[in-house]
């Protein structure tokens, strides 16, 4: 009995550790595949307006009244700076690192204006303690510095739809957004 009783507890603990790990990795390891996916179709350091469909496998219920771009950035050349001018009657900007990590999110309530720039630097190994995230308002719009610790990682633009016809027009704006080196 006691044997049986311990093969009992091992196997359930086992399951438990087995779903734990499911629940912890997975979701990092499937975006980090759809990353991949986009960079594969899209380039680097390059925006693209995705479809719905594409949208709403990367972004896990993505509302179907929202223009999505996306911008997969990489820091290994150097800082990325994204400027984009976002319209609609709602919009948000947000960074993942590669994981799905989101390291900054900026909407249009926080913004005091539609054209946004973002920098996005890499973590330098000798100073862990520099602020990740800062801001600067100017007559332009807002210009925030953001550190990422891993080197690539995505920038999403939603914009929501007013009416449905405004979908080649928001489109439009967001593929002028930029995200360089």
């Amino acid at each position: 009995m006691n044997g049986r009783f311990y093969a009992v507890v091992v196997f359930v603990l086992m399951t438990i550790a087995v779903h734990l790990a499911y629940i912890l990795f997975a979701p990092g390891s499937k975006f980090s595949d759809a990353v991949t996916d986009l960079a594969s179709m899209h380039g680097v350091n390059n925006f693209a307006v995705l479809d719905a469909e594409t949208a709403s496998k990367l972004l896990k219920h993505a509302p179907s009244d929202m223009i999505v771009a996306v911008c997969l950035f990489d820091l290994s050349s150097g800082p990325v700076k994204v400027i984009s001018t976002v319209t609609g009657r709602y919009w948000v900007l947000s960074i993942y690192s590669k994981r799905g990590d989101i390291i900054y999110t900026l909407n249009d309530r926080q913004a005091a204006s539609e054209k946004v720039g973002v920098t996005i630097n890499r973590q330098l190994a000798g100073n862990p303690d520099a602020p990740a995230t800062g801001s600067d308002s100017t007559p332009d719009g807002i210009v925030a510095k953001v550190v990422s610790n891993d080197p690539q990682g995505l920038i999403v633009v939603r914009s929501g739809l007013s009416l449905p016809h405004e979908e080649a027009v928001l489109s439009d704006v967001l593929m002028r957004s930029t995200c360089r080196t």
